[in-house]
């Protein structure tokens, strides 16, 4: 008997994925899959996923008025990878989600369907209520939504402030107020905090003075009580008195040059304390043309006085900046570098100590290619928000000029190419330690940045789990900064649905925490992780695991793929129909480069370079059949690895994979699974998959299954593939009898099991295991029996 080839658990080939995935080669099909670039995603499902619709145009009026050349007007949407989580599901439930991270604890996550189905995120800030209650403020394409954050694993929606349609909004908050501008027009929305706490906010007042309605961002001196409006058209800033905070008054306007975004700060010490400095990301020509950063005094409103006006070397677009706290350097992000003279994600440092005479002191990477859109600075710590690579933590205390990274959370884990999606902007000054984010494609976000406790299994079951139990045995390794929550260590267990848990126990004679679940029913579907809390209450776990209960095995039908045994291929696609063959390795558009059993071949979609790859399924189904199978014994599993890509070409997140098996020969067929296009495992990866036949059809000897992988959306790339594919019987060993007086079921009568039984001595009703002779009293007969049975 041969065993089945060993299991890969689907996120370490998620994992791997992310490693090796790039967008792909924009030399794409010059029919139905070039990547459209006047088109606007349209939410359909509550599952968002995307069509090209010819009222397209009115969707995107809010676009219009977009800084010339920005290429987000045209972006292509990245289906969500990760979807909604709330801490109450638990740490193991998170780990499933699919989320790449590492110092970073995500508390929660709201997608765009669950703000109101809106069509894409943008800009986030913090506000901090009298009592202290922390809150966030999300913008989406049509408004702004209002959270408590003070329990970050359960936002509460407080409000909506319904909006122009623009992809651009950006808010700021001066006392009780917050303050919302956007790209789409209507001016300064201000909205009132006063009652936030009391479950209600409001729009106070709408300011269209100063110009055009048009704003890029927004930029506020709290010290100073100034609020400036960057950008909106070919603007620069434009400058409102905030001592009528409900009626910000226009008082003055710099329009030198464009300024995308800025930072203004009261200096409080030095040769310039009390004077009011603006950090302005600038430019002409919408910023484009000699790119840059410019250093203004803004103090004299009337008279506004240019200190230094710096462009730096291989600049493309001056984005955003931000000073630190010692106010020596200046930290700024260029929007379109990337992709184009910056390989990876370049941060430019400038020395401002002298702000006539300031100077690019360095530039840093961190070996990543996304693009670098938004970033802030707390205490020591850089948070940068880079669009396909999420949230990246930079430690400024190690190296100001070359900081190292020290967290991420990647909020795009199928890919971190330099195109325009993904975590938009992120807000690190809660007083908690709380950070916001806000993702253009995957809503909002909620994390603590925090070494994890360190969680390893001395063995982790596979495929199979004996019926006598799972025995867990976990080295639990807490970081220097925190500490272990004793009582939060347990095995975390269900099986068929039906969940338990049990306490892990500290062993110091191996340092090990061990659980054991107990029997489990033969044949038994279980999914089990480990879990503990530190004393701050944040969660970490290890699993989910999923597994099936047997003692034995027998495979009665494998098939590697390297020779032909009787499948065949059918259904009405132009292009791209089942192959059995080695994966070509020279094609990058989300199809395999390698098999994930150790075999050379597998079935695969259109196995093909030609034509610069656009090798996919077109234009309908390809259908890969079965020949007729033996699956009579009710214990037969069904198990194969698949991979499917629809995150590619214009309408990605559309075409699903679907598995369907026959017990009639193929007379009828029932869905064992769908992969749908804008699923977690729909973006490229090697995914193991087993199911117990008798759970969707009945057992028979004319079994059969078929795999079909299909492209239903103009524009859309679709890869799939198979292998490993295997039909296994399943058996478990006969229990041993029962030793009266083993009352905890270990095999041995000693001292445990006296202890259970003096404890439980007197009157005992049922069920009561240590009532031996069955009379309702557990006395000297029940003890007798036990010693009598003792070892």
């Amino acid at each position: 008997m041969r065993l089945p080839r060993p299991i890969w658990w689907h996120f370490y080939a998620h994992f791997l994925r992310k490693s090796t995935d790039n967008r792909p080669n924009p030399a794409v099909k010059a029919t139905d899959e070039a990547e459209s670039t006047d088109t606007s995603p349209v939410k359909n499902t509550p599952f968002h996923r995307y069509c090209f619709l010819p009222l397209a145009t009115l969707l995107l009026a809010g676009l219009a008025s977009a800084h010339e050349d920005d290429p987000k007007a045209s972006r292509v949407p990245i289906p969500n990878m990760i979807g909604a989580y709330s801490e109450s599901e638990g740490a193991s439930r998170r780990n499933a989600l699919g989320g790449l991270a590492e110092g970073v604890v995500l508390r929660s996550a709201i997608p765009l369907s669950g703000l109101g189905n809106a069509i894409s995120g943008s800009d986030c800030w913090g506000y901090v209520s009298p009592s202290g209650r922390e809150y966030a403020l999300v913008t989406v394409y049509d408004g702004m939504f209002v959270y408590e954050i003070t329990d970050p694993g359960s936002p509460d929606e407080i409000g909506f402030i319904s909006g122009p349609n623009s992809d651009w909004h950006d808010v700021k908050v001066y006392q009780d107020y917050c303050y919302v501008v956007s790209e789409g027009g209507q001016g300064i929305q201000v909205v009132s905090l006063a009652n936030v706490d009391s479950g209600s906010v409001s729009l106070v007042n709408t300011v269209t003075t100063g110009g055009t309605t048009a704003s890029h961002n927004v930029a506020i001196d709290e010290a100073s009580g100034f609020l400036y409006r960057c950008g909106g058209g070919n603007n620069g800033l434009r400058i409102y008195d905030l001592s009528n905070p409900s009626s910000p008054n226009f008082v003055a306007q710099w329009d030198t040059r464009y300024v995308h975004d800025a930072q203004i700060v009261t200096y409080d010490s030095g040769p310039w304390a009390g004077r009011q400095i603006a950090f302005c990301c600038s430019g002409f020509n919408g910023g484009s043309v000699d790119t840059g950063l410019d250093i203004l005094d803004v103090t004299n409103k009337s008279n506004i006085q240019v200190l230094a006006n710096l462009v730096y070397p291989s600049g493309r677009y001056s984005h955003q900046c931000w000073i630190d706290e010692d106010r020596k350097y200046v930290y700024l992000n260029d929007e379109l570098d990337e992709g184009n003279n910056a390989p990876f994600t370049k941060t430019f440092v400038f020395d401002v100590e002298d702000l006539q005479n300031p100077f690019l002191a360095s530039t840093f990477d961190n070996g990543n290619t996304s693009i670098g859109h938004n970033l802030y600075i707390q205490g020591n710590l850089l948070y940068e928000a880079n669009y396909t690579s999420g949230m990246r933590v930079f430690d400024l205390g190690q190296n100001p000029l070359d900081p190292p990274e020290i967290a991420f959370y990647d909020t795009v884990p199928s890919t971190d190419a330099a195109s325009f999606n993904g975590l938009w902007s992120i807000y690190p000054y809660f007083p908690s330690g709380t950070v916001i984010g806000s993702d253009f494609d995957n809503g909002f976000f909620v994390w603590t940045v925090a070494q994890p406790i360190g969680l390893t299994l001395d063995a982790i079951p596979g495929d199979l789990v004996p019926s006598s139990g799972i025995e867990a045995s976990v080295q639990i390794t807490v970081p220097q900064s925190g500490a272990l929550d004793p009582n939060s260590p347990k095995l975390m267990w269900s099986v068929d649905g039906n969940g338990s848990e049990a306490p892990l126990v500290y062993q110091p004679a191996s340092d090990r925490w061990v659980a054991s679940t107990g029997p489990l029913p033969c044949n038994g579907d279980v999914v089990w992780s480990v879990e503990v809390s530190n004393d701050e209450g944040l969660s970490f776990a290890l699993g989910p695991f999923s597994a099936v209960v047997a003692d034995n095995f027998d495979v009665t039908f494998e098939d590697d793929f390297e020779s032909n045994s009787g499948w065949t291929v059918s259904g009405n696609a132009l292009d791209g129909g089942w192959t059995r063959g080695v994966p070509i390795t020279d094609c990058d558009r989300g199809n395999p480069t390698s098999t994930p059993d150790g075999s050379s071949a597998c079935f695969l979609t259109d196995n093909s370079n030609a034509n610069n790859c656009n090798s996919d399924v077109d234009d309908g189904q390809t259908i890969l059949t079965s020949p007729i199978l033996d699956a009579s014994d009710p214990s037969t599993v069904v198990s194969y690895w698949r991979w499917h890509s629809n995150a590619f070409g214009a309408a990605p997140g559309v075409d699903a994979f679907r598995v369907q098996c026959s017990s009639n020969g193929g007379t009828s067929w029932v869905a064992l699974e769908t992969v749908t296009g804008n699923s977690p495992e729909s973006s490229g990866g090697w995914y193991r998959k087993q199911f117990l036949i008798e759970d969707f059809v009945a057992n028979s000897t004319t079994f059969q299954i078929r795999f079909i992988s299909e492209d239903i959306a103009d524009g859309s790339v679709v890869e799939s593939a198979v292998d490993g594919f295997a039909l296994t019987t399943l058996s478990c060993d006969d229990a041993p009898p029962a030793v009266p007086g083993d009352l905890n079921g270990d095999g041995d009568v000693d001292f445990d099991d006296l202890i259970g039984l003096l404890a439980s001595w007197g009157p005992c009703g049922p069920p009561c295991p240590e009532d031996l002779d069955g009379n309702g009293q557990v006395e000297f007969s029940d003890l007798l029996t036990l010693l009598g049975n003792w070892g």
